[in-house]
């Protein structure tokens, strides 16, 4: 069976060190133990060496004392080594898998661990999917972040093939956003009212009045 690493100490101190740090003989002639790198941590104490990172996130400090402080991505970032200090984007046009809640580092991370994690179309864009001999391709939407929520999705008012179509009880506008009808086609019945309101109350006034004039 094989053993465990023996605990490592600070040398003169003779204190094992303490989670977040670690001391190799072999590396350290000091007296001190050595923080982890920022990318790194270490969980247990008396450690000779600090755990990297996953790839697919990122340390947050110096001296980690558990993996749940290493951060996923975010969306549309990846990161594709071990002992990562920054997160790097999905080319234009592409982002990673939409997550609203965090809450596995590791589960997370294989989300964000290589570039075919970018398969998917970023706001404003459009996914022609399996269509090229290349792989897939993006394609910008006529009206940008107007129109695509990415994802191959379209908001609010458009509508079909990179959202380019108003949808119903939209209109075109001339810089190329949809924007919605007005409430009521029978809007105009109020005012009608009104103004005829009011003509009966002008005829009735030229009425009387002509009836004094005589």
């Amino acid at each position: 069976m094989a053993r465990s690493p023996a605990p490592r100490f600070a040398r003169r101190s003779c204190i094992e060190c303490e989670k977040g740090k670690f001391a190799d003989e072999l590396a350290f002639d000091g007296d001190e133990c050595k923080v982890c790198e920022l990318g790194s941590y270490q969980n247990k104490t008396g450690a000779s060496r600090c755990d990297f990172c996953p790839m697919g996130t990122v340390g947050t400090e110096v001296g980690q004392t558990t993996i749940h402080k290493c951060d996923v991505c975010d969306v549309g970032r990846i990161s594709t080594e071990f002992f990562a200090r920054n997160c790097g984007g999905c080319e234009v046009g592409k982002t990673t898998h939409d997550r609203e809640n965090r809450t596995e580092v590791i589960g997370d991370a294989m989300m964000h661990d290589e570039v075919l994690d970018c398969a998917f179309a970023a706001e404003g864009w459009w996914l022609n999917e399996g269509l090229t001999s290349v792989g897939d391709k993006v394609v910008e939407c006529p009206a940008q972040k107007a129109s695509c929520s990415g994802y191959n999705e379209c908001n609010e008012g458009y509508t079909d093939y990179l959202c380019a179509s108003c949808a119903d009880n939209y209109f075109l506008l001339p810089n190329g956003e949809c924007s919605a009808c007005p409430a009521s086609d029978y809007s105009w019945i109020p005012h009608l009212v009104i103004l005829g309101v009011l003509l009966m109350i002008t005829l009735v006034l030229s009425m009387d009045l002509c009836g004094i004039g005589r």
